[in-house]
């Protein structure tokens, strides 16, 4: 195993386990994640017209390359990275381990989820105070009580969409079949909820966020746990990798 392998032990979940991480694109560690893109990532960034989109991109690119290095024990930079037929990135190497990863970012923020034995989905939407146009809400749902509930509630209208977009993510094909597809089936607490897309049933739960950001993580067994990782533990296992590089 190596010493950059080791050092990220603490992004691999055991069974039973999903790990989430929630960072700012204003977060000193982007440069670093940025470092991991491939030539042809970085050409990609490039062309976006706005700094914040490129930072986004970049820092999205390189969570799900650390994600990957943590459950394969390869370089984050030597990671071959392919799209799937949804567009969702693919490694063989993760593939083999029986792991997913997924990722997001919004306007101010990036997420990352890593799964075992399981799919999985994660959504972060920066929250706008303004109030949802009713036909944007009438996506979500057809429940003109929910949908009135909507319309006077921005915070319920982005959990509701976070919850659907990462239910959408976890099984694979995102928004490309339409947002539809996700019906809700009931709350099972506070932060968890129960969704159905075609016969199989996902769960989902709230994750920490900033305060003008809603996040959403989306797995398939009532029995996981949700752990959350700190910024503090990404900039150690980062520190740690570049000192080990310098000594070698």
């Amino acid at each position: 195993m190596s010493r950059f392998e080791s050092n990220l032990s603490f992004l691999v979940p055991t069974p039973g386990q999903i790990k989430v991480y929630v960072g700012s694109l204003e977060s000193h560690l982007n440069p670093t994640l940025a470092r991991f893109l491939s030539s042809e990532e970085l050409a990609h960034a490039s062309l976006f017209h706005f700094e914040a989109d490129r930072i986004g991109y970049q820092a999205q690119r390189g969570l799900w390359r650390l994600g990957a290095s943590a459950i394969t024990g390869i370089e984050p930079g030597e990671i071959i990275i392919e799209p799937d037929e949804f567009g969702r990135p693919y490694s063989r190497e993760v593939q083999g381990s029986n792991c997913d990863i997924n990722v997001s970012r919004t306007k101010n923020a990036c997420a990352l989820v890593v799964s075992k034995n399981q799919r999985c989905g994660i959504d972060v939407e920066h929250v706008d105070p303004s109030i949802p146009d009713r036909k944007l809400v009438a996506m979500l749902t057809s429940s003109k009580s929910r949908i009135d509930e909507m319309t006077q509630d921005c915070g319920l209208f982005y959990q509701t969409w976070t919850q659907i977009e990462s239910v959408l993510k976890a099984d694979g094909r995102g928004l490309a079949d339409g947002i539809h597809r996700a019906e809700y089936v009931d709350s099972i607490s506070d932060v968890r909820t129960q969704w159905r897309i075609d016969s199989k049933t996902w769960l989902t739960e709230s994750i920490s966020t900033p305060s003008d950001v809603v996040g959403t993580v989306a797995f398939e067994r009532v029995v996981t746990r949700v752990m959350q990782i700190s910024e503090g533990d990404i900039e150690d296992a980062l520190t740690t990798r570049i000192l080990c590089a310098l000594r070698d």
